[in-house]
């Protein structure tokens, strides 16, 4: 294989089940050394096409090449992968090194060879420790860490992770995460990962695919699926957002101007795409990229004059009133509802202590909210 060759490389692959149609007709390269998310919500075929990358379905036709190996027609144990269940699948009569060691042992390696192998990945996952102990002895995180080490015991060129943080809480997942990202960067194993969570992907990936109905709607980094959708489906999938429906008015150079005529409101984006005049467009702009600011009417005569220090020079700019508050700690999620009843939703950061409970933003409250024309995504309807 050379040096540019991706490690993994599918072609056309779809799988049916009936008149179902799972995985419809999808190309994929994963490069060597990678950690590969699949992200989408259930039944998008995420697990499916995870499945036949291992082997346990048959495709319908396409092609699956590893190290430029035709894999199609291979059986699972013949094939440089290894699957890591959600369930992660461990002999509950076994102790934690015996769980580790089984498949080297059934592949008949010297018990020398093995008791090395086995410290030495109880000691990379940081179980040496336990491995006494039976599965029913150990945490959560601890079983997810054993199963991993069971899985890259055998030296697998790819690893297929299912879904590998799900039985896990919220606190030990995002700690896990982390400790997978250093496993994976160690080892330079290439990770497939199968997840329905936007945050655990975007935390783990150098890249992801996000697919819905068989499909991949777009493969990128997380900064470019995040920052960058391609479509109104992925913005909306990923995070939080703003959708605003509306028509292009007029462009000058890059920026637009889209009238909402649910709000009666003109919104001035920025957009390097193939747009012209009359155009129906979706405007997405993320909760955090808009600015909010207490409005005192006595000294606001004409608001949309107005610039804060904290944000960049912007036409887009609105009263409003905080219909809904959530405060989270770190940050307050707020709803508000301008003049014109159009519903933002900004994420406000909680950057000052407040002894006495009080902040500076409440229900109830006018508030001046506004984002920069570069913030906002333009996306064709």
């Amino acid at each position: 294989m050379s040096e540019t060759s991706p490690l993994i490389s599918i072609r056309g692959i779809t799988k049916s089940f009936g008149n179902f149609i799972a995985v419809d007709n999808i190309d994929l390269d994963i490069n060597e050394g990678e950690l590969f998310v699949l992200l989408g919500g259930s039944g998008c075929g995420k697990t499916t096409l995870l499945r036949m990358l291992a082997g346990f379905e048959k495709p319908t036709s396409g092609t699956i090449s590893i190290e430029g190996s035709d894999m199609t027609g291979v059986e699972p144990y013949a094939r440089p992968v290894n699957m890591m269940f959600q369930s992660y699948a461990l002999f509950p009569h076994m102790s934690v090194e015996r769980n580790v060691g089984y498949g080297l042992k059934r592949e008949g390696v010297a018990r020398a060879e093995r008791k090395k192998r086995v410290d030495e990945m109880l000691e990379m996952v940081e179980l040496e420790q336990f491995s006494k102990r039976k599965p029913h002895q150990l945490s959560g995180g601890q079983r997810q860490r054993v199963a991993l080490a069971r899985c890259l015991i055998k030296r697998p060129k790819v690893l297929l992770l299912d879904e590998p943080l799900g039985a896990l809480d919220k606190r030990l997942r995002e700690q896990t995460q982390f400790e997978l990202m250093k496993l994976q960067d160690r080892l330079g194993t290439t990770f497939v990962v199968v997840t329905h969570d936007q945050e655990e992907a975007m935390t783990l990936a150098t890249r992801i695919a996000v697919m819905d109905q068989g499909k991949f709607v777009q493969v990128g980094t997380p900064a470019e699926i995040y920052e960058m959708p391609q479509s109104r489906f992925v913005a909306d999938f990923i995070g939080s957002i703003n959708m605003i429906d509306g028509v292009v008015k007029s462009i000058s150079g890059n920026t637009l101007t889209i009238h909402a005529e649910s709000d009666d409101a003109n919104y001035t984006v920025e957009s390097n795409d193939q747009i012209e005049i009359g155009d129906q467009v979706s405007l997405a702009i993320r909760p955090e990229k808009i600015h909010v600011d207490a409005y005192d009417a006595d000294n606001n005569s004409n608001p949309s004059e107005q610039k804060s220090d904290n944000t960049d020079k912007t036409d887009n700019r609105f009263i409003g009133t905080i219909s809904e508050m959530a405060y989270l700690g770190g940050t307050s999620t707020l709803r508000v509802t301008t003049r014109g009843g159009r519903v933002f939703q900004v994420t406000s950061t909680n950057r000052k202590r407040h002894l006495t409970g009080k902040h500076d933003l409440d229900w109830d409250d006018q508030v001046e909210i506004s984002f920069s024309p570069s913030n906002a995504i333009v996306l064709k309807s």
